[in-house]
């Protein structure tokens, strides 16, 4: 029993983007999940996202998630936030405008900070300074008739494009009652921000937070920690304001070699079809002709870019003999030799992973699925026929708890199985990994198993295993042909940092004593609990798994079912070489 990982397991140690923006005091190397840039570089391989400031104004560190001053709360972000009680805000909104006026903008802090994202305090204003905030004798002299109170808004939206709108950094600017005063306005900037990227390319992007002749954004950074209710609004007002165009997002390592280089997701996919039992057990895109024309014309210019700009450095180091191997290449150590791995990929095509049978079918000329017919200039090396079936699971169905602690428990298994081994370990142990990669015909090297959690079974009885046909070589013996030294486990299962379930197995001895179903519960259990890989401490927002399965592989499909799976959709795994 095998189940497909989606092959993104490694994500940690793959290339990253860097994003260099550059102003005249500094220059900020910025490396965040997802970006809005205008000259994205490639980072060496195996080097992890990371914010740095290389140079900041008066030696103060400005980056975002540093303190200026003790941090206050952020609110949380109200489904309503643009409705607010005028005559009880505008007295608060008054005070931050005081603060700023009186005390803010004359802080070493905020004066550095406005310089290095490009703005003028009030006092530094050529024409109508502000050096503070009035006097009520000024007032009621007629003084005011030459004040001209400043807009906090100019503010805030420059701090949110650029990243730094942190609780401190606002308190430091508007006053420890910024929340009260600023903090609508905060929320509402947010989110036009989401739209104004949304609607717009960097460039329009820009643009529109530039304050001409010279204050010019310096560079735009993603919003920072959006919330999922703040998406969740941008996208429900966008939805009803305008239509959008379909879009592709990819993550892309050739470097991968044998394991998944390519991850491909359309907005198309979130109006696909489930797939309905019969002849044909494939998810399709539910769209208009334009649309759909629209996402072949990304796909092919995603494939087009890849074999201009990415493939050649891959090929020129497979090729170099003086190049180190290639991560995650199996390369020569025994457990990769047996015959039924699926083969690697050629060096010229690509191996795309958890591909919707939608995407792939516009890669065919009659938009099919089941009959392949590719489009001029590609071709198909292989995809799975019949697909992968994906499985979602709520974790809700997993957290347990048990009635001495907080903390969730396992289930308990059958009497004479157990999750520890005789030393009481838990997971998987280093000599157990050579094992594991000859039970599955999917190649993942040592190194990309070690970086995932497992949870294993181990069983009191003393039953010799049996080879098995794919034994082809002695990787499961160490050295002399002894038998390798530690406990051997049974059953196993490991955890995708993408949130699938990955390479579930049951020696054949074993099965038919419910062994897939404890492992597979567990792990997600272990993955969906609170500090686990897929739910941070704190969190309370709902935690979804998945998990591939053959579509002809009805054993491991009845698990899946059993752990109370849903159906979502179909998937494949493709190697796809573009001549174009």
């Amino acid at each position: 029993m095998d189940v497909q990982g989606s092959g993104r397991e490694c994500w940690e140690s793959s290339p990253c983007m860097e994003i260099r923006e550059s102003s005249p005091m500094a220059s900020i190397a910025y490396c965040p999940p997802k970006s809005i840039c205008s000259d994205p570089e490639p980072h060496g391989h195996g080097q992890t996202p990371a914010v740095c400031v290389s140079e900041t104004p008066y030696g103060y560190d400005m980056s975002p998630n540093q303190e200026m001053l003790t941090p206050t709360e952020e609110p949380p972000v109200d489904a309503e936030f643009s409705q607010v009680d005028l005559n009880e805000w505008y007295p608060r909104y008054a005070a931050c405008t005081q603060h700023f006026l009186n005390h803010g903008q004359h802080s070493p802090q905020v004066q550095s900070l406005a310089a290095f994202i490009n703005i003028r305090l009030p006092s530094q204003r050529s024409a109508a300074p502000v050096i503070g905030f009035p006097t009520p004798q000024a007032i009621d002299s007629g003084a005011e008739g030459t004040y001209q109170a400043p807009s906090l808004r100019s503010y805030i939206r420059r701090l949110i494009v650029t990243g730094y709108d942190t609780p401190s950094v606002l308190q430091a600017f508007f006053g420890n009652d910024w929340q009260a005063g600023v903090g609508c306005i905060c929320k509402q900037e947010r989110v036009n921000y989401l739209f104004t990227a949304k609607s717009g390319g960097w460039t329009s992007t820009k643009a529109a937070y530039d304050m001409l002749p010279d204050e010019q954004t310096p560079f735009l950074r993603p919003l920072r920690e959006a919330t999922e209710e703040e998406l969740r609004i941008a996208e429900s007002r966008w939805r009803a304001d305008a239509p959008t165009s379909p879009w592709l997002a990819a993550y892309v390592d050739l470097f991968a070699g044998r394991e998944t280089q390519i991850v491909i997701y359309s907005s198309l996919e979130a109006q696909a079809t489930s797939p309905v039992s019969g002849d044909e057990f494939v998810s399709i895109l539910r769209a208009s002709r334009d649309a759909l024309e629209q996402t072949r014309a990304q796909l092919l210019a995603l494939l087009s870019h890849v074999k201009t700009h990415l493939l050649p450095d891959y090929v020129s180091s497979i090729q170099s003999t003086e190049s180190s191997p290639i991560p995650n290449n199996p390369g020569q150590d025994p457990a990769s030799k047996h015959s039924g791995l699926i083969p690697a990929p050629p060096p010229k095509a690509f191996l795309i992973g958890n591909l919707h049978t939608g995407l792939f079918s516009l890669l065919n000329a009659s938009g099919d699925y089941i009959h392949s017919d590719p489009l001029p200039g590609l071709r198909v090396h292989r995809y799975d026929n019949p697909p992968y079936v994906k499985y979602l699971f709520r974790g809700r169905d997993f957290i347990m708890h048990n009635s001495d602690s907080s903390d969730s428990a396992p289930a308990p298994l059958p009497g004479g199985f157990r999750f520890t081994d005789r030393e009481g370990r838990v997971g998987v142990q280093s000599h157990q990994y050579d094992l594991i990669r000859f039970r599955t015909n999917v190649p993942r090297s040592r190194e990309t198993l070690t970086k995932l959690p497992g949870v294993t079974i181990y069983s009191d009885y003393q039953t010799q295993l049996q080879p098995h046909l794919s034994d082809s070589s002695d990787a499961a013996e160490s050295p002399g042909g002894r038998a390798p030294l530690g406990e051997m486990p049974v059953a196993w299962a490991f955890l995708g940092i993408d949130g699938s379930l990955a390479t579930l197995h049951v020696e054949p001895e074993y099965r038919g004593q419910q062994l897939a179903l404890h492992v597979s519960k567990e792990a997600m259990r272990r993955g969906m609990a609170e500090g686990g890989i897929w739910r941070d401490c704190g969190e309370k927002d709902e935690v979804w798994v998945h998990a591939n399965v053959l579509e002809s592989n009805k054993a491991s499909r009845r698990v899946m079912e059993k752990l109370g799976g849903d159906i979502g959709w179909t998937c494949t795994w493709t190697v796809v070489e573009y001549d174009l």
